[in-house]
């Protein structure tokens, strides 16, 4: 019995495959992050605050507010763009 390197298929196929390392990240790019995700909850909250306010309180209990990032493939745009759904259940009728 011949016992195979690891990345070998069989004795006549083998792939050498890299050691990957953990590297963690320093604490200035942890607070940054920390940061970064912090704006973008509250950002979150400020685009819902919107979204609902848009709604008369009327008919708010009636409706449904679906709010996404997109991908935008445009070069001239932003890469990322925010679309605010806004449904009635009644459909516009």
């Amino acid at each position: 019995f011949i016992s195979q390197p690891r990345g070998c298929f069989n004795i006549l196929f083998c792939v050498s495959l890299p050691l990957l390392m953990f590297l963690p990240k320093s604490d200035a790019e942890a607070n940054a992050e920390a940061k970064a995700e912090a704006e973008r909850k509250a950002a979150y909250i400020r685009i819902e605050k919107w979204s609902i306010d848009a709604v008369p309180s009327a008919i708010s209990g009636d409706v449904q507010i679906n709010v996404q990032e997109v991908q935008c493939g445009d070069p001239d745009c932003a890469p990322i763009d925010t679309a605010i759904a806004i449904v009635f259940s009644s459909g516009g009728g």
